[in-house]
């Protein structure tokens, strides 16, 4: 249970840390489960340099699942959000999906209108973790108005390279960096600003997600936007025998049917393939309504195709799904020659552009690009409302 001044803190700038929640015999329980999940769903155990992201996570396996309820967890979430909360879902991240030490400054849930309604996120770090050494910087009271508006030049900068922000480097931004060791536990508002800057290694953590159960359209059309996997429980979580966890899910279908009836927008739309959290992100067209970019979240909407049209075709979700699961790949960066590529790295070789990956040097389990990627991509080209694409990485 949160004491008063740790209720206080966490609204006043936005985060707490729980020390040893988990005592060393637990932690390294949720360490070897988190490995066999990790491992299932690879088909093969993760090796030292490879990024693993999988969510859900906790619900696939049974004896994960307790910790979503688990009162070290639930009862600090009842008091911050509400007994009657939802559950968002949770992930098991192992390693740096861009293979870059840096994830720069962001919100989860960035803007002034998504201000007023809380969702949490707790992570839980399987190895220690140090300023330079990848741990969780935030920015104390970012995720309160005014202060969060004059941040808005951070997100719009954080899919750079090297952006500099207000002048400085990303690693030398004010900021409170929350060192933990295994068993500590950091619950933020997913509306802080936050960064990671020294990842490397295995650099593995459980993240849990908790939200206030929406009572607006404009709770629900964010939820729609931003993580619309809320609205789709895992069903251990539908079928289980546990009141707490139920009572996260119950009327999560009518909550579901509200958010479908709402009007689509560019910036919200109810027609993405489910499961799907990382995409091509553009800057929408005005006569757009295909692929937009929600933070660090993307959803893809393709225009329906009309004669004449330059609408994506029925494909693109295959391979978007595609380019997600290969996390080498993470910019589009053109035309080298006659050949449009997406760009794993940076290659000095091809002025700064790079050439794809092919299958074989990859790591087991991978998914390579296929033949319909030029076309595809050049296709992307030809729009001028789709001009990035941004490879996601989580904290």
């Amino acid at each position: 249970m949160l004491t008063e001044d740790q209720i206080h803190h966490f609204r006043v700038f936005g985060f707490i840390v729980l020390r040893q929640v988990l005592n060393v015999e637990e932690t390294e329980k949720l360490g070897r489960l988190a490995h066999a999940i990790w491992t299932a769903e690879l088909g093969h155990p993760p090796v030292e340099d490879e990024h693993v992201s999988i969510a859900p996570f906790l619900e696939l396996h049974p004896a994960t699942l307790p910790l979503i309820e688990d009162d070290r967890f639930y009862t600090p979430m009842v008091q911050l959000l509400g007994r009657d909360m939802i559950w968002s879902g949770s992930e098991g991240v192992q390693g740096t999906m861009t293979r870059r030490p840096f994830h720069h400054w962001h919100a989860d849930r960035p803007g002034p209108q998504e201000l007023g309604y809380l969702r949490i996120k707790i992570m839980m770090y399987l190895d220690p973790m140090r300023k330079d050494a990848g741990a969780l910087r935030v920015i104390p009271g970012s995720h309160r108005s005014p202060f969060h508006e004059e941040l808005a030049p951070f997100q719009q900068r954080h899919g750079l390279d090297d952006p500099a922000f207000f002048g400085s480097p990303g690693s030398e931004v004010p900021c409170h960096p929350v060192e933990t060791d295994p068993g500590d536990a950091v619950v933020f508002n997913q509306s802080l600003y936050h960064a990671v800057y020294g990842k490397a290694g295995r650099r593995r953590y459980v993240a849990l997600k908790y939200a206030v159960r929406p009572t607006s359209d404009a709770h629900l059309a964010s939820i729609k936007r931003l993580s619309p996997y809320a609205l789709d429980p895992h069903e251990r979580i539908v079928q289980s025998e546990s009141p707490r966890l139920r009572a996260m899910v119950t009327g999560i279908e009518d909550l579901r049917a509200r958010a479908e009836a709402l009007p689509v927008s560019p910036s919200c739309s109810s027609t993405y393939p489910r499961g799907l959290n990382r995409v091509l992100a553009p800057f929408p067209a005005a006569d757009a309504d295909t692929l937009f970019h929600g933070n660090d979240e993307y959803l893809a909407v393709p225009r329906p195709v009309a004669p004449g049209s330059r609408g994506l075709p029925d494909q693109v979700h295959d391979l978007i799904l595609l380019v997600i699961r290969d996390r080498d790949f993470h910019a589009y960066l053109g035309r080298e020659g006659n050949i449009d590529f997406l760009s794993p790295v940076e290659s000095p070789a091809v002025g700064g552009a790079a050439v794809p990956r092919h299958p074989g040097q990859g790591h087991a389990g991978d998914a390579f690009l296929d033949e319909r990627v030029p076309d595809v991509v050049e296709l992307l080209r030809s729009d001028d409302g789709y001009d990035q694409f941004h490879g996601s990485d989580v904290s």
